[in-house]
C-alpha cells in the first residue's frame, strides 16, 4: 500500500506541482488537498486519514505553524513534514519545536522534496546538511539567542506582519484574534526585543524582514 499523502498550501500552482511529483511515486499517493488550516483541520475531523501531511508556512487564515501544533495535539501520531518558502535558518527550529518532523524549502529540487517526504515515512527528521549541523553546533555550546530569538511564536508571527506594515487591525483579521491581543503581544516584543516607541518596533521589524527576505504574508482567501 502507497503511504497517503495530504497537501496544504494555498498556492495552486505548488499543489499541481506536488500532484505531479507523486504521480510518478509507487509508494506514496495523494489523498487530499486544503488550501488553509480550516480545510484541512475539517478533512482530517471527516475522518481523512493520511500518514503524511505536507504544510506550507504561509497560509491565509491560521498560519502554517499554528496549524502544525494543533495537529501535534489532536493527532500526535500523524506525520508532518513542512514545505515553504521562508528561510530554512529562521524557521526550520520553530517547525520542529512545534511538532514538525521535517523542513524543505519549495525551491528545492523534486529529488529532493521526495526525499524529504521518504525520509519523514521512514521514521526521520527532514533537514538540510546545513540546518542539522547548526542544530547540533547550537547544542553542544551555550545559547545566546538573538532578541528576536525570545520571541514566542505567536510574537514572532506579529512581529513579521509589522516588518511588512500591517496594522493591528490587518494583524488581527489575518491571525483570527482580537487587536487587543495584538496589542499584548506588541508590548511584549517591545520589552524583548530592547525598544521603547511602536516607531522602534516599525523599524526593527521592517529592518528584520528585509534582511532576512522574509516573504510577505499570504492574503486572506
Amino acid at each position: 500500500m502507497p503511504s497517503l499523502i495530504y497537501l496544504v498550501d494555498d498556492h495552486p500552482i505548488m499543489r499541481d506541482g506536488i500532484k505531479l511529483l507523486l504521480q510518478r511515486e509507487e509508494d506514496m499517493q495523494l489523498c487530499g488537498e486544503a488550501v488553509n488550516a480550516a480545510e484541512a483541520l475539517q478533512a482530517l475531523n471527516s475522518g481523512v486519514e493520511p500518514d503524511l501531511l505536507v504544510v506550507d508556512l504561509s497560509l491565509p487564515g491560521i498560519s502554517g505553524l499554528d496549524l502544525i501544533k494543533q495537529v501535534r495535539s489532536l493527532y500526535p501520531d500523524l506525520l508532518i513534514l513542512t514545505l515553504s518558502a521562508h528561510d530554512e535558518s529562521v524557521y526550520a527550529e520553530r517547525v520542529i519545536r512545534a511538532g514538525a518532523q521535517g523542513y524543505v524549502a519549495k525551491h528545492a529540487s523534486s529529488n529532493e522534496i521526495i526525499a524529504a517526504m521518504r525520509k519523514v515515512l521512514g521514521g526521520g527528521i527532514a533537514l538540510s546538511q546545513k540546518m542539522h549541523q547548526h542544530l547540533v553546533r547550537d547544542h553542544f555550546k551555550t545559547p545566546k539567542p538573538s532578541p528576536v530569538e525570545r520571541l514566542s511564536d505567536r510574537e514572532f508571527e506579529v512581529f513579521e506582519h509589522i516588518g511588512h506594515g500591517k496594522s493591528t487591525a490587518d494583524i488581527a483579521s489575518m491571525m483570527c484574534i482580537s487587536p487587543k491581543t495584538v496589542e499584548s503581544h506588541r508590548q511584549n516584543i517591545k520589552k524583548k526585543i530592547n525598544v521603547d516607541t511602536s516607531n522602534q518596533l516599525v523599524q526593527q521589524a521592517a529592518v528584520w524582514v528585509a534582511t532576512q527576505g522574509v516573504p510577505p504574508p499570504a492574503p486572506q482567501a
